[in-house]
C-alpha cells in the first residue's frame, strides 16, 4: 500500500484524501479488510492490481475514485469481495475492470461509473456474480463488456447504461445468465450485442432498450434462452436483430418494439421456436422480416 499497508487486521478509514500514491498492489490502501467512508482517491497508481485499494474485503461508502490505474486487475479496486453504496467512479483504467475487479462477487448501490476503461469491463470485472442497483454507468470502453464483464450472473435494477462500447456487450457481457428489472439502456454500441451479449439465459422485465447499435442484436444478443416482458424497444439498429439476435428459444410478451431497424429481422431474429404474446411491433423495417 503506497500510503497505508493494513494487512493483518480491519481497517476503518474515513474522511481522508489519497492523490499520487503508488505501490505495486493497493496504489494507495492495501489491507485485508477495509471499511472506507467519505474518502477520496486521485491519480493513484498500482503496477499490478488495485490503483486505489487492494483487499480481500472491502466496504466503500460516499467516495470519490478519479482517473486511478492499475497495470493488471481493478483501476480504482480490486478484492476477493466488493460493496459500494453511493460513490463515484471516474476515468479509472486496469487491464481487466478499469474501476472494479474482484474474484468472488461485487455489489453495487447507488453508485456512478464514467468514462472508466479496460479490456475486460469497462467499469466492473468479475469471475463471480455481479450485483448492481440503482446506479448508472456512462461512456464508459472495454473490449468486453463496455461496462460490466462477468463469468457469472449478472443483476441489475433500477439502473441506466448510455454510451457504454465495447466488441462485445457494449453496455454487459454475461458468461452466465443475465437479470434486468426496471432499467434503462440508451445509445450503447457494440459488434455483438449493443447493449447486451449474454453466452446463457437472459431474464427482461420492465426495461427500455432505445438507440442501440450493433451487427448483431442492436439491444441484445442472446446464446441461450430469452425471456423479455414489459419493456420496450425503440430505435435501435443491426444488421441481424435490430432489437434481439437471439439463437437459442425466445418468449416475448406485452413489449412494444417501435421504429428498429435491420437488414434480417428489423425487431426481432431468432434461430430457434419464438412466442411472441401481446406485443406491439410498429415502423420496424428489414430487407428480410421487417418485425
Amino acid at each position: 500500500g503506497g500510503a497505508v499497508d493494513g494487512y493483518d487486521g480491519t481497517t476503518i478509514i474515513i474522511a481522508s484524501s489519497f492523490a499520487n500514491d503508488k505501490a505495486q498492489d493497493g496504489g494507495a490502501i492495501l489491507a485485508a479488510i477495509p471499511t472506507v467512508l467519505f474518502c477520496s482517491f486521485i491519480n493513484n497508481v498500482a503496477s499490478d492490481a488495485g490503483g486505489a485499494i487492494q483487499s480481500l474485503d472491502v466496504y466503500v461508502e460516499e467516495s470519490d475514485f478519479i482517473e486511478n490505474s492499475a497495470n493488471n486487475s481493478g483501476g480504482a479496486i480490486f478484492s476477493e469481495y466488493v460493496e459500494t453504496y453511493n460513490c463515484t467512479f471516474t476515468g479509472n483504467a486496469a487491464e481487466n475492470g478499469g474501476a472494479i475487479s474482484a474474484r468472488e462477487g461485487i455489489l453495487v448501490n447507488c453508485s456512478n461509473f464514467n468514462d472508466n476503461r479496460a479490456e475486460l469491463g469497462g467499469a466492473i470485472e468479475s469471475k463471480n456474480n455481479v450485483t448492481v442497483e440503482d446506479s448508472e454507468f456512462k461512456e464508459n470502453i472495454a473490449e468486453y463488456g463496455g461496462a460490466i464483464y462477468s463469468n457469472s450472473n449478472v443483476i441489475v435494477e433500477d439502473s441506466e447504461f448510455i454510451e457504454n462500447s465495447a466488441s462485445n456487450g457494449g453496455a454487459i457481457l454475461s458468461r452466465n445468465n443475465t437479470y434486468l428489472t426496471a432499467s434503462k439502456f440508451n445509445k450503447n454500441d457494440a459488434v455483438s450485442g449493443g447493449a447486451i451479449h449474454s453466452n446463457s439465459n437472459v431474464i427482461t422485465e420492465d426495461c427500455k432498450f432505445s438507440q442501440n447499435n450493433a451487427d448483431y442484436g442492436g439491444a441484445i444478443y442472446c446464446n441461450s434462452f430469452l425471456n423479455v416482458e414489459n419493456s420496450e424497444f425503440i430505435d435501435n439498429a443491426a444488421d441481424y436483430g435490430g432489437a434481439i439476435l437471439c439463437i437459442g428459444e425466445m418468449y416475448v410478451g406485452k413489449s412494444k418494439f417501435y421504429e428498429n431497424n435491420a437488414e434480417n429481422g428489423g425487431a426481432v431474429c431468432v434461430n430457434n421456436s419464438a412466442v411472441v404474446e401481446e406485443c406491439d411491433f410498429f415502423a420496424n423495417n428489414g430487407e428480410c422480416g421487417g418485425a
